[in-house]
């Protein structure tokens, strides 16, 4: 999510980048909202969204909004006598506009990359067309629920050349969707750290689905794994920075499946 907050903060837009641990309420005029629903443990309880305890979760939406649901089976049902996981059809109930969501478990790897879809939403492209942008493979697992051509006035903020509003301009920035204001790049390849999870250099973030025999056929996300798992430490797979390859790695990663490295205003060369 900090990747999202910085991309619509870059288009001029007002946002609300919730890390607290209590789960947003009240919040007003939703134009785009992510959240992990009922997987995250400080939610409400159910059913998760709406009126609970004199309290409106998460608040009120604004036309043609548009929500990411992270939860395995949030779009199982429109309404269900009782609950289990968290429903994205409450969100809708609430005034939504447009929801994804998933029918079974999608795996991280499977589900939509908000910092894809809500900025591309806020720029003018159709609802749909920022969903599918934002999943890394087409799945029976993904839906997306509501008018596959809803569009909002595009966002801009002008001549500011910052995409991702961290300080750095995108011509010098080593990773310009993504904020990183200490460049960190430890391969020296113009790519920055945290936009650079194609640590094998084949030009795309891949993975071999668990597979790592022989090694040859691991992905970045399964040797990114083993540095976790042998508890060894190599910089290039430190993406975030924080002296540490860990889970957090991992899942950066995962998230850029399929995606090549960058985008980044240093890159000295195509990769390969």
């Amino acid at each position: 999510m900090n990747p999202t907050a910085g991309a619509l903060r870059a288009l001029g837009l007002d946002i609300q980048f919730d890390e607290h641990e209590t789960f947003v309420s009240d919040a007003e005029s939703i134009q785009g909202y992510a959240s992990w629903g009922s997987n995250d443990s400080h939610a409400p309880g159910k059913p998760f969204y709406g009126e609970i305890d004199g309290q409106l979760y998460p608040g009120t939406f604004a036309p043609r909004s548009v929500v990411i649901g992270f939860v395995s089976s949030d779009a199982r049902s429109f309404g269900p006598p009782h609950y289990g996981q968290s429903l994205v059809a409450d969100l809708i109930r609430l005034g939504a506009a447009g929801a994804t969501g998933h029918v079974f478990e999608p795996m991280l790897a499977g589900v939509p990359r908000p910092h894809i879809l809500l900025p591309a939403y806020a720029q003018g492209v159709r609802a749909v067309e920022a969903y599918y942008r934002s999943i890394p493979y087409l799945g029976w697992t993904n839906v997306y629920i509501g008018d596959p051509l809803m569009t909002i006035p595009r966002a801009s903020k002008g001549r500011n050349s910052d995409r991702d509003d961290d300080g750095v301009t995108d011509s010098v920035d080593n990773c310009s969707a993504i904020p990183n204001p200490q460049q960190r790049d430890t391969n020296g390849d113009g790519f920055g750290n945290i936009c650079d999870a194609d640590v094998d250099g084949d030009g795309i973030v891949t993975t071999s689905w668990g597979d790592i025999y022989p090694l040859t056929r691991c992905g970045d996300v399964e040797w990114i794994g083993l540095a976790v798992q042998n508890g060894t430490y190599d910089p290039n797979y430190d993406l975030n920075g924080d002296g540490k390859v860990n889970n957090l790695d991992v899942s950066i990663a995962t998230l850029n499946l399929f995606l090549a490295p960058g985008p980044s205003g240093q890159a000295r060369s195509p990769r390969r």
